[in-house]
């Protein structure tokens, strides 16, 4: 650690010093006015001053130039909370606050989940309307309206407990912790920043945006293409459904999310702990949060170190059973009835539990490689069915699992089982798990004429897949 000592003084103020201290004394020396005991005490007095005044200024020089090197040195130790697959689970939620509608609704949930060795971030959000069962509740209700059911019955930290503790349910990972944050804090954040940059992908044209006063509707329009957006038009941006949906609503807010991280990097906030602090305390009443701020100094020295390529971002939605194929990534709810919900739209799991919502989190959360393209499949036809590599892609696709090629078999040969052929099984052991409970299937391990394209593992399909596709 260096420290620039000049700061204690500049040469005026040093000519000053010497002058205030040593020229009395000199003169006092000179016209003999003072014995030479007395002389030493005074001086020895002098000199215990100028210490403390030397050790005050080293002190002010100190704090001023490493002010962030001690707050970091201060943050040592307090690692952040793990479960046993070196994940850090943090639900970040969304409020109105105080004057707006609904202020203890959670209408924006993310779960983001923070791997500190593969230095890589994985956020899923999950839909205001989907249904779930609250034990501390004694009922079913949806997933947005949980926080303040409980915060009303038991106080909002218990309340932010309960919820924590409910989506835990329906993603199958431990929530370590929870952010609170309403529209005001959201504002400030993005204004103190100087605002961000996001691609709108699609114009935004909402006539039925609140006001203000919530008396009536504000409509808004935002262009497609890159857009600067200051708080008042990122919040916008991040709560405007009534033109598109809930689940398009969700994506952006994950991408704003992404542009604050971008604009807080560019302007070096994550690296200064004092500025983090300062911006904290600043929105200290507009945040509710388990971290303490020794945690957070260690999230953001993480957050310098994560690459945009290593951030990926879901929806949990209903594109598939809702929709006609395709399908998107992460489609595993359905609407039911509504009558038999007391006409309230709600969603819940395929097949009313989440075994296909846990095998998925549990391979975006845990076995995420093949995200970045560290696992190269390829699907075969080996039943000789048109379009039966495009069902296997489709099954595939709404885990996120990413296909390399489609194709036939060499010569057309024909399987009775759908085969996995694999490259190095060491490599693919838990990624192929998943694919296995997804489309089972036989293992090959070794040299086969399937590998030679340079695939990782190639699936083909056989007459018993026919039986699984719906």
């Amino acid at each position: 650690m260096n420290f620039n000592f000049r700061s204690i003084g500049d040469k005026k103020s040093k000519k000053k010093l010497a002058a205030n201290f040593f020229i009395p004394l000199k003169r006092l020396v000179l016209s003999k006015k003072v014995p030479p005991r007395k002389f030493n005490i005074a001086l020895a007095i002098t000199l215990a001053f100028l210490g403390i005044y030397l050790v005050a200024r080293i002190f002010i020089g100190i704090y001023n130039f490493a002010s962030d090197s001690l707050l970091s040195i201060l943050s040592f130790g307090n690692s952040l909370a793990v479960d046993d697959f070196g994940q850090t689970n943090i639900l970040i939620l969304g409020v109105g606050g105080a004057g707006h509608s609904g202020e203890d609704l959670t209408d924006t949930m993310i779960v983001a989940s923070v791997n500190s060795e593969k230095k890589n971030v994985v956020m899923l959000s999950l839909p205001r309307d989907l249904f779930v069962q609250v034990p501390e509740l004694s009922g079913g209700y949806r997933i947005n309206k949980i926080y303040e059911l409980a915060k009303n019955k038991y106080g909002s930290r218990t309340g932010l407990q309960i919820l924590a503790k409910a989506v835990e349910n329906v993603v199958d990972v431990p929530i370590h912790y929870y952010v609170k944050i309403d529209f005001k804090a959201f504002k400030k954040i993005i204004d103190a920043v100087g605002g961000i940059t996001v691609t709108v992908k699609n114009e935004i044209n909402d006539p039925f945006y609140p006001d203000k006063k919530l008396e009536g509707y504000e409509p808004f329009h935002l262009l497609a293409g890159r857009q600067d957006l200051d708080g008042e038009i990122a919040l916008k941006y991040a709560r405007s459904r009534k033109s598109t949906s809930d689940f398009d609503r969700s994506a952006r807010q994950q991408e704003v999310l992404k542009a604050l991280r971008e604009k807080l990097l560019s302007l070096q906030v994550l690296t200064s702990p004092s500025k983090i602090k300062q911006l904290y305390d600043a929105l200290a009443e507009n945040i509710e949060t388990n971290f303490s701020f020794r945690e957070i100094l260690n999230l953001t020295a993480l957050a310098q170190k994560i690459k945009d390529q290593k951030i990926q971002d879901f929806v949990l939605n209903n594109s598939c059973s809702y929709y006609n194929a395709p399908c998107l990534t992460g489609g595993f709810l359905y609407n039911p009835q509504r009558d038999l919900y007391g006409g309230a739209y709600v969603l819940l799991p395929e097949n009313d539990d989440y075994e296909k919502i846990h095998r998925f989190t549990h391979l975006i959360f845990r076995n995420n490689e093949f995200l970045e393209g560290t696992q190269t499949v390829e699907i075969l036809n080996g039943v000789g069915r048109a379009g039966l590599a495009d069902s296997v892609q489709s099954k595939l696709s709404i885990y996120g699992i990413p296909i390399t090629r489609l194709g036939n078999t060499i010569d057309k040969e024909k399987f009775d089982k759908t085969t996995y052929f694999v490259r190095d099984e060491e490599k693919s052991t838990q990624f192929l798990q998943i694919l296995q409970k997804i489309i089972p299937g036989e293992i090959f391990i070794g040299e086969s004429p399937y590998l030679n394209r340079g695939m990782d593992i190639v699936i083909v399909t056989g007459q018993d897949f026919l039986k699984n596709i719906k």
